[in-house]
């Protein structure tokens, strides 16, 4: 007679994963998608830009929700293409967000951060977002 009941700790192990949502778990990746979905809003595919990119996203940390991953779009964006390197990139994307969050009066609302460099995750979740 075989015993057909789990082991208790994968059990437990089942149950946390079942209960931490995307916006809970490391949502680095989702936040790329809405990066690149967000940016297809405005025609423009990240992915086919030329090197020596970088993106960047006003990301509003307090409301970050599974909805807002899964369907939602950053409002201010900053993006370049084809420059001298990933400081100018990073430093060009990061300007043109935060002039978008501030002319779309967004300062309270979200925090510009560096997403991407080419195809290289840049970002740093912050230890403690909400």
């Amino acid at each position: 007679m075989s015993d057909r009941r789990l082991p208790a700790f994968l059990v437990v192990a089942l149950l946390a994963t079942a209960l931490v949502s995307p916006a809970q778990a490391d949502p680095t990746a989702q936040l790329i998608e809405v990066f690149k979905r967000s940016m297809l809003s405005w025609s423009i595919d990240y992915d086919t830009l030329r090197p020596n990119r970088a993106g960047a996203a006003c990301i509003p940390w307090e409301s970050l929700d599974d909805a807002f991953l899964e369907e939602g779009i950053f409002e201010a964006l900053g993006y370049a293409w084809q420059v001298a390197g990933e400081p100018v990139a990073a430093r060009a994307a990061m300007e043109g967000c935060e002039r978008m969050r501030g002319g779309l009066q967004l300062i309270e609302i979200c925090t510009c951060e560096l997403l991407l460099y080419n195809d290289e995750v840049r970002l740093d979740l912050p230890e403690n977002p909400e």
